[in-house]
């Protein structure tokens, strides 16, 4: 009994760190070096810019996902941009923590430039600077905070309720 639970918690432990990682189109690998930044865009169209598509990265809630904020999932992002060789890192869906999840959850293509002149002249969006990723991430701890609260308030609220139906 006691080697179960200690591979019960053990097993716990190993999966709240972080996001639950869906690579579609391509394996996941060993970082390709040091010196990869790629572009963070969201929602972009590539008209004039000649891309190739490597593949999409979904980053979800593991059930137990602890450290799963919104600068936890870019550098995820950008850790799967450099193994696969992506020059742009482009954002088709996100949900911030909410109810259902406190992780930001997040969905992105990976994409190529196929064009060597082309790949200094794209940059990321400005959402995507250390402040505004700051900023957004204070505003998730203030809301997570407040839905704490609000669960501690509607549990006890509940509970006073139920006892005094209970004894009456």
């Amino acid at each position: 009994m006691r080697n179960y639970l200690i591979a019960v918690f053990s097993l716990f432990f190993i999966i709240s760190c972080s996001h639950r990682i869906t690579r579609i189109g391509f394996a996941g690998g060993a970082m390709a070096c040091d010196t990869c930044q790629p572009v963070i865009k969201k929602m972009a169209t590539f008209n004039n810019v000649p891309v190739k598509k490597l593949g999409t990265v979904k980053l979800g809630d593991s059930g137990f996902s602890t450290k799963c904020e919104e600068p936890d999932a870019i550098l995820i992002l950008k850790k799967e941009a450099c193994a696969v060789g992506a020059d742009i890192i482009n954002i088709t869906d996100e949900k911030r923590a909410d109810v259902w999840s406190t992780c930001y959850r997040v969905e992105a293509d990976l994409l190529k430039i196929t064009d060597s002149a082309m790949r200094g002249k794209i940059t990321s969006d400005p959402d995507y600077q250390n402040i505004a990723l700051e900023y957004r991430q204070d505003q998730d701890k203030d809301r997570k905070t407040m839905m704490i609260i609000g669960g501690i308030v509607a549990g006890v609220a509940a509970g006073l309720v139920f006892g005094l139906l209970a004894f009456n």
